[in-house]
């Protein structure tokens, strides 16, 4: 029996029960082998048990789970997940844009940090809000480490299998999976968006991180590849670990998360621009790329008819 594409003609509602039920299964699947593994190391060290169960959580339901989907929703798998190779100049603009990112979205979170629910949504506001600081909990004992060994960990962790696994989940199966029933595309980038903010559950944090999915969403169109969101989304989540790792309770005189939420509001003004500036530049090169690509494409049928 033919696997490989199997669900390729599927219903959208159909291949969406896949991406809701795939990543749960899995989920449960590694927490086992967590167990398992963590059962043979022996260890009994809080910080080692959190980042074995987050490590192969994330692969299950990331990394896995997007593989074996896109191998059943497609006759070319890693097509389907836009794992082309990209170009250079558009990978590296992408990084450098990350870093006018951070005060911008530090600037958002401030200016949504008084957002409230309407009164009567107050218990499940009540409900979220303990969920984002238990997370907030979490993610803090993961940054937890003194060595360049944890260091290392560190980065793997919450940098490399993060961006990975969630631009796979959501930027490769979840976008073109939309995309492939020809909605607009803007749709199908903010929907996705919305999507990695909800799994994120971060009440306060949720329009930064729902913005942030866009702009990954709008770099894996116009760069026609993945590992383009995969640079910004590691480098947004490097800059977190490295801080922590050097910067984090010692005085060096300035504070990433604080960069954009006080003083001058040139600030702020200054690195939009600089936001915007890379942006163009970014989709000035990606549109030649593809009118060039395009032109390649017909240059041999135009020869054949002359």
């Amino acid at each position: 029996m033919k696997i490989k594409g199997i669900f390729e003609n599927e219903s959208l509602w159909i291949k969406f029960l896949f991406i809701i039920l795939a990543p749960i299964v899995l989920g449960i699947l590694f927490t086992f082998i967590s167990n398992g593994v963590i059962a043979i190391l022996g260890t009994t060290d809080e910080h080692t048990i959190l980042k074995t169960h987050q490590l192969l959580a994330a692969i299950g339901m990331f990394i896995l789970a997007s593989t074996l989907l896109a191998y059943l929703f497609s006759q070319k798998p890693m097509e389907y997940l836009g794992l082309k190779t990209p170009y250079g100049m558009t990978i590296i603009l992408t990084v450098l844009s990350m870093f006018t990112v951070l005060p911008l979205s530090n600037y958002i979170t401030i200016a949504c940090s008084d957002i409230s629910l309407p009164q009567f949504l107050a218990p499940l506001e009540k409900i979220l809000t303990e969920i984002e600081s238990k997370s907030d909990g979490i993610t803090t004992a993961l940054l937890y480490g003194n060595s360049y060994g944890d260091l290392a960990i560190n980065i793997l962790i919450l940098a490399i299998i993060p961006a990975f696994g969630e631009e796979l989940l959501f930027r490769g199966l979840i976008l073109n999976s939309l995309c492939k029933k020809k909605l607009n595309i803007h749709i199908c980038i903010w929907i996705t968006a919305l999507l990695f903010s909800m799994i994120h559950i971060q009440f306060h944090k949720f329009i930064p991180i729902m913005l942030l999915g866009a702009y990954f969403g709008y770099l894996r169109i116009w760069s026609d590849s993945l590992w383009t969101p995969i640079a910004a989304h590691f480098t947004n989540n490097l800059a977190i670990v490295l801080y922590y790792f050097f910067l984090k309770g010692r005085t060096y005189g300035i504070d990433p998360e604080n960069i954009g939420t006080s003083g001058s509001p040139i600030v702020i003004v200054s690195f939009a621009i600089l936001f915007f500036v890379f942006v163009h530049a970014i989709w000035t090169i990606c549109r030649k790329r593809l009118n060039e690509q395009e032109e390649d494409d017909t240059a041999p049928e135009e020869t054949s008819e002359a």
